[in-house]
């Protein structure tokens, strides 16, 4: 029988809130935002060629794609607010606090006798401007 097993833990990633944490998120929020832009320009472009195509034809457009097309807009919609709103909430995040970024998978082995809950909780690794500042692990008591 084994005595122990290699498994995937979850990690999570926090950073010291500095100018240039603001200013890469910043840019990678814009960045994200610039992409769908552009993603719905050609969406938009798509729609309206197929809309103009029925006119053209003197046809209706079709209702279920013409309902999935709404639906996708709302999407689209959706998308530009949350990326909007993260965008705002890193512009106000306040310099010196910690932003937690998510989270990373990392390999662990459990072995017999190991505490479950202590090995796959309770890490964490700190950033600063990109750089490790240290890898903490609390104690998690079950």
């Amino acid at each position: 029988m084994a005595q122990d097993i290699n498994v995937i833990r979850k990690v999570l990633v926090r950073s010291i809130v500095t100018e240039k944490l603001k200013a890469v998120l910043g840019q990678e929020i814009e960045g994200n935002l610039h992409s769908l832009e552009e993603e719905y320009k050609r969406f938009h472009a798509h729609r309206e060629g197929y809309v103009a195509q029925c006119r053209e034809k003197d046809v209706k457009p079709d209702y279920e794609l013409m309902k999935k097309m709404a639906i996708e807009e709302e999407k689209f919609n959706g998308s530009r607010v949350q990326l909007s709103q993260k965008l705002e909430e890193v512009k106000s995040l306040t310099i010196g606090t910690e932003y937690a970024h998510g989270t990373v998978d990392s390999p662990v082995t459990i072995k017999v006798g190991d505490n479950w809950h202590t090995q796959m909780t309770g890490f964490s690794v700190l950033l600063e401007d990109g750089m490790v500042k240290d890898i903490q692990e609390q104690e998690i008591n079950v």
